[in-house]
């Protein structure tokens, strides 16, 4: 799988960078000066009535384009090159802080050719010559050249770019400050943007041509599986969203900006521990006592050991725009707390616990963002479960209870304003024996709530603007009107109904049908939430050498097994990570993953996760049914995101 005519686009890369602009340089001169005399005649005139942040934002975007002109499709890539590339270590082996940056990009991308598989890539003559990700890796150079010298100010996500983890940091001399290894987290100031640009364009065409966007030790799952699947369904477009997202800062041109605040922040300078040792080794004497949060799974906690707590560079801005696009996009406001804090060692337990719920995506969450990523033409995109997990919680209000988006500080208020409320007068208010409510039961159930509480849903709301309360009353509404009587607190009362009636679905039970499997393998794109333990199982069946392939659902091992034998496999699995789970009668899903392919006949269904693709089996997916649940299975999903296209909100453009 891919394209190959990479010799000349190094030709050109060197052409384009051998006097590619600094600071100080201006625009190259010679075989470019051209391309750069178009770009001033025609983007320096700027109109009597500019708005500086709108009409730069589309300067830039017609900058983009016009350098990704020659894109017309999504690309394809080497499949020999898929690694789990660690883009801040390769990048930081080069020396950026002194001559032109972008042309020791191409340097770089050079001296790493082999690694990448760059030899073979694009060449001259061959029947992938014209490849859109050759065209797109030229676009990459050529874009970052013109934007430097018509925007001096630099990138708006230059932040993410600050990163001192390899042997030499990311920045040319002058453009960035002493860091602050004393401030938490620490910290830098950037005095000159453009000095990362170098490093920036290093790091974006090692991840997406080795199909490797990382979480590290962050529970962004949900953000990283739709990176993934433009990565590897379109490297192109993924190549010239990455730039578009470093300069303008969005994600795409229709969806609102993050929060200000999610561009300050530094996550290539938070230290973290490999091999026992500090990295960066300047921290080592202010965090020698420190030790360093996790704010993802468990499994995923165990896959970072030795790496950043969170993900830097361009997995970093992605997964940092869509957690605050998602709140903005949904009405919440960029004032107040701000969500999605770094994680750094000596970080309090409530603030891990915070950014931990931060994070935490749901299959509502990767639905929204299948539509605006993955589909956003089509908004094709569906959501698949099993309805039999709903319990007794009518079908309705399930089915709105999984799928509307709910930002994390409307979240904040629901608990905040259910916290008091006794359990008693809870399960008084929901009338019905858990797995027997039906609309009926609930409108009764909610009339009988006490007045007194009611009272405490303005309360709650007094530090927040009303814009972003009449927001959360919308969703909520819209979620109770699905089964009558009083819409707002039926809406509110799903987020307590769910978990007091121990639904499968609520509980996270891996419940998925067969239907629901055929329904992502039939899908041009699907995402999958699943529990994550299995495929850590399957590394530690290969590290240790135990005989689990998948041939047999991964939990429910004892099920039917007499005391004797049971006894002997807990000797066995007791003590190890992960494998010791396929003990339990169930699982619990805690990730987000893209199912790459499907190979029915042969009983093989790939997987992307953590930079990697997992190969799993029918019965590890579906199981086996769980004792003692109506729907819950042993098997790994509980729901199935699908997209029956992929294309470009600024361009009549679709993957194929």
């Amino acid at each position: 799988m891919f394209c190959s005519r990479m010799s000349a686009w190094l030709v050109g890369v060197s052409l384009l960078l051998r006097g590619v602009l600094t600071m100080q340089d201006g625009c190259a001169q010679g075989e470019l000066s051209s391309q750069c005399e178009d770009a001033e005649s025609v983007l320096l005139q700027r109109p009597r009535n500019y708005d500086v942040a709108q009409d730069e934002e589309r300067e830039m975007l017609d900058i983009i384009r016009s350098s990704f002109a020659g894109v017309d499709g999504g690309g394809s890539y080497l499949e020999e090159n898929r690694h789990v590339d660690e883009s801040w270590r390769k990048c930081g082996m080069v020396d950026w802080s002194v001559g032109r940056e972008l042309a020791k990009a191409s340097a770089a991308a050079m001296k790493n050719r082999k690694d990448l598989g760059l030899d073979d890539f694009c060449t001259e003559g061959t029947e992938n010559e014209w490849d859109d990700t050759c065209h797109a890796l030229r676009g990459v150079v050529l874009a970052m050249k013109r934007l430097a010298h018509r925007f001096p100010q630099g990138p708006k996500f230059h932040n993410a770019f600050v990163v001192d983890y390899g042997k030499y940091n990311s920045w040319r001399d002058g453009s960035v400050g002493e860091v602050n290894w004393t401030a938490r987290p620490p910290a830098a100031a950037v005095l000159d943007a453009s000095g990362i640009l170098g490093y920036a364009t290093c790091s974006i065409i090692r991840t997406v041509m080795t199909q490797s966007p990382r979480q590290y030790g962050a529970g962004v799952c949900s953000y990283m599986a739709p990176l993934a699947v433009i990565m590897e369904k379109a490297p192109a477009k993924a190549l010239e969203m990455a730039v578009r997202l470093l300069w303008t800062g969005k994600l795409t041109p229709q969806l609102p900006a993050p929060c200000d605040y999610v561009y300050d922040r530094q996550p290539g300078l938070v230290p973290f521990k490999d091999n026992g040792s500090w990295t960066p080794a300047a921290a080592a004497d202010v965090y020698s006592s420190e030790t360093v949060g996790c704010t993802g799974n468990a499994v995923d906690c165990s896959k970072a050991g030795g790496a950043p707590p969170q993900p830097v560079g361009l997995a970093y801005m992605w997964e940092a725009a869509a957690v605050s696009i998602g709140e903005v996009a949904h009405g919440a406001s960029c004032q107040g707390r701000r969500i999605n804090g770094l994680t750094y060692p000596g970080l309090s337990s409530d603030q891990l616990a915070r950014n931990t719920n931060d994070q935490s995506g749901t299959p509502a969450s990767m639905l929204y963002f299948c539509n605006e990523l993955i589909d956003p033409r089509g908004k094709s995109c569906k959501l698949h479960f099993n309805n039999q997990a709903c319990g007794g919680m009518p079908i309705p209000l399930c089915r709105e209870f999984m799928s509307a988006f709910m930002p994390v500080q409307y979240m904040d208020k629901i608990r905040e304003f259910w916290g008091p409320i006794p359990d008693e007068v809870t399960y008084k208010m929901l009338n019905a024996a858990p797995g027997h409510l039906s609309g009926d039961d609930l409108e009764q159930a909610l009339q009988s709530l006490e007045p007194g509480y009611l009272t405490g849903w303005d309360e709650v709301w007094k530090d927040m603007s009303l814009e972003s309360r009449q927001a959360a009353e919308k969703i909520l509404t819209k979620m109770g009107r699905s089964v009558g009587g009083w819409p707002l607190l039926a809406g509110l009362a799903s987020f307590v109904i769910a978990p007091l009636s121990k639904i499968d679905i609520a509980a996270n039970m891996p419940s998925a049908t067969p239907e629901n499997l055929q329904a992502a393998c039939r899908a041009r794109v699907a995402l999958l939430h699943v529990d994550s333990t299995p495929l850590n199982g399957l590394d530690m069946a290969k590290i240790i050498g135990a005989p689990y392939t998948g041939e047999k659902p991964f939990y429910g091992l004892t099920s039917g097994v007499d005391a004797e034998t049971k006894k002997q496999m807990q000797t066995v699995l007791g003590g190890l990570p992960s494998l010791s789970n396929m003990l339990e009668p169930h699982g619990s899903c805690n990730h987000a993953v893209y199912l790459s392919r499907c190979d029915e006949a042969n009983d093989q269904y790939y997987m992307w996760s953590w930079g990697s693709l997992y190969n799993v089996t029918k019965a590890m997916l579906l199981g086996t049914p769980a004792e003692g649940h109506a729907a819950a299975n042993t098997g790994m999903i509980c729901a199935v995101i699908t997209a029956d296209k992929l294309t470009w909100a600024d361009a009549d453009l679709e993957a194929l």
